[in-house]
């Protein structure tokens, strides 16, 4: 006779592993971890920089975790060498803040606003008659009260506080959104209202993506731990 013996599974540890992967070329740049921090993706996307230290930019598609973004590069990193490693990763910079200017903070409202408005739009097949003109205002009402606020209660208390700088963040975007619902209730606008409120999302959305890259010298787009400007300088 023969024994049966069950598939035994011993667990001798956890790990991560981080991995690039150049299909074209057929590279794969790997790195294992014993966790999956912002430091240990800032680090990896460090040394996926100096796998192509001659590029000037590298162009990565990557998934939507919540560790993912320029941001933490500033976690792991000096400010300096967290702009360096933002410029090369471009896309990333697009939709999160570059550095520490209250325009790259707008930029954290006002571009999620305009992609959910999307989701609303398609997924929910939304027939609302003012939806357009709605969102826009709300949209461009966020960071309007951000800077107003901010601004305001810096100049009443002498300086920035981290509670505040978030709860008056959320106050803006829930006061967008009370807004524009409420402008969706009312009777229906002209249909050139929304033609126009479309081309005034494209035109804000564009405006966030050219300053990230081209900033003007204005004190909004200045990160006021380094003073430098955007993403490139």
């Amino acid at each position: 006779m023969t024994n049966e013996e069950h598939y035994e599974y011993a667990r001798n540890g956890t790990c991560c592993v981080f991995m690039a992967f150049e299909p074209l070329a057929g590279n794969r740049i790997v790195s294992v971890r014993k966790r999956r921090t912002k430091l240990d993706y800032a680090q990896f996307m460090s040394d996926l920089v100096k796998h192509y230290k001659g590029a000037a930019s590298i162009r990565l598609v990557q998934d939507n975790l919540n560790t993912h973004t320029a941001a933490s590069f500033y976690d792991a990193f000096p400010p300096d060498e967290a702009f360096n490693l933002a410029n090369k990763f471009w896309l990333a910079g697009i939709f999160s803040a570059v550095n520490e200017s209250t325009w790259e903070h707008l930029k954290l409202a006002a571009i999620p606003a305009i992609l959910w408005a999307i989701l609303e739009r398609k997924i929910f097949k939304l027939k609302i008659p003012n939806f357009l003109f709605a969102k826009t205002i709300g949209i461009y009402l966020m960071p309007v009260l951000i800077v107003i606020f901010f601004y305001g209660y810096k100049a009443i208390l002498g300086d920035h506080n981290l509670f505040f700088d978030i709860f008056i963040f959320f106050l803006a975007v829930i006061i967008g959104q009370i807004v524009s619902y409420k402008i969706m209730m009312l009777p229906e606008f002209s249909r050139k209202a929304n033609t126009v409120s479309l081309l005034l999302l494209i035109i804000l959305l564009l405006i966030f993506i050219v300053f990230t890259f081209y900033p003007l010298h204005f004190f909004l787009l200045q990160d006021p731990i380094s003073g430098r400007y955007g993403i490139i300088e």
